[in-house]
């Protein structure tokens, strides 16, 4: 299960918050979809779940994620990567050798 409660974040230096008291919940076997505009704050979200956020991205998160329990925000980036896998928009921005073989 995934658990999102009052999420909120602010990238450092950034004076707008990229996420604003965020709550949802997803039970095991849900599909979600997340969609909005740009600088609605989905590649935020995201990145919070994936871990990246707050580790490679610094700034002032409050709220709780739980994904089957655990915080993302007290694993590290590798520990996370074995409960959610982050696909990003462009597949050069992939943190793999596949972004050389695909054009």
């Amino acid at each position: 299960m995934l658990r999102i409660d009052n999420l909120s974040f602010t990238y450092a230096g950034a004076d707008t918050k990229a996420l604003d008291s965020l709550s949802l919940a997803v039970a095991k076997g849900e599909f979600v979809a997340v969609i909005g505009a740009n600088q609605a704050g989905k590649s935020s979200l995201c990145n919070a779940l994936a871990g990246v956020i707050p580790h490679l991205h610094p700034g002032v998160m409050q709220g709780s994620i739980r994904m089957d329990g655990k915080d993302p925000a007290h694993m590290t980036v590798a520990e996370v990567s074995t409960m959610a896998a982050l696909v990003m928009q462009k597949p050069e921005h992939q943190l793999s050798g596949v972004r050389f073989t695909i054009r």
